[in-house]
């Protein structure tokens, strides 16, 4: 600690601690210069985010470190930190590199436990894509976004909204009905929102079906119209069978045909 106070984290500190070298009995100093040893190792430039984590947990700090507390260099670090118990996460964890690349967001969202807290942050229709298609974020992730769905769907487009379709129906996520509205609504294809819609049409009335029938125009608007018996054609999938099946059960649809049944 002496030597970080008089010369901070230089580069023979750095070689000291990259080498795998323990901190002398860090225990031994009060909380409060343990703390200052902890933010200065944190925020030198010259420590890669591994050895960061490894020597600040060696200091046993009797807290976690304020992520506001956290300089540029120390933020490139903040998802390895907060995963490791050393910072302290939740929204104001995240907003700190709000404004930063993705890759970094991206790393944080994929280790913390944004899920639990994801409502109280703010996406740009850009992120919203990333999230729904990225290879390290995890479906707990996704998920959460898709429970909070009604605050993302002023900012998502037609892109962004097929997405979160194909993703719902790849994991079986079931939405409410006003949400698959909202999703046909910003532009989500209408092949897209039936796969969604074939997760939980069983659980639909008619009236829930007639009005997410209507947003995808014909020939799906007239299934659910009582009386009509003229036989119409629509594209086989198994969403459309899905979809056929339970307006047969609700009585629109008397009986189909399917070919070439393809997903």
């Amino acid at each position: 600690i002496a030597y970080v106070d008089a010369h901070g984290v230089d580069e023979s500190f750095a070689q000291f601690v990259g080498a795998n070298a323990d901190l002398t009995d860090p225990a031994e100093s009060e909380p409060a210069r343990r703390a200052q040893l902890a933010l200065a190792v944190a925020n030198a430039a010259r420590l890669e985010r591994s050895v960061k984590v490894r020597v600040v947990k060696s200091v046993q700090l009797p807290d976690p470190l304020a992520p506001e507390s956290l300089s540029v260099d120390g933020l490139e670090a903040l998802p390895d930190l907060v995963h490791a118990g050393l910072v302290l996460g939740g929204p104001n964890a995240y907003n700190q590199i709000a404004a930063k690349p993705w890759p970094l967001r991206e790393r944080f969202l994929a280790v913390s436990d944004a899920g639990t807290y994801l409502s109280a942050l703010s996406f740009s229709r850009e992120d919203v894509r990333l999230i729904f298609t990225s290879e390290t974020i995890p479906d707990r992730i996704r998920a959460a976004a898709c429970d909070t769905l009604g605050s993302l769907l002023d900012v998502v487009g037609p892109v962004e909204a097929s997405a979160i379709c194909r993703w719902a129906a790849t994991q079986h996520y079931a939405f409410r009905p006003e949400l698959l509205v909202g999703l046909r609504r910003a532009g989500a294809s209408s092949d897209d929102v039936l796969s969604a819609l074939a997760v939980a049409v069983d659980t639909f009335d008619l009236a829930a079906i007639e009005v997410i029938a209507g947003e995808l125009g014909e020939p799906f608007s007239e299934l659910t119209r009582i009386g009509d018996r003229r036989a119409k054609t629509i594209p086989a999938s198994n969403s459309t069978q899905a979809l056929l099946t339970r307006l047969q059960h609700l009585g629109t649809v008397s009986s189909f045909r399917t070919s070439g049944l393809n997903g």
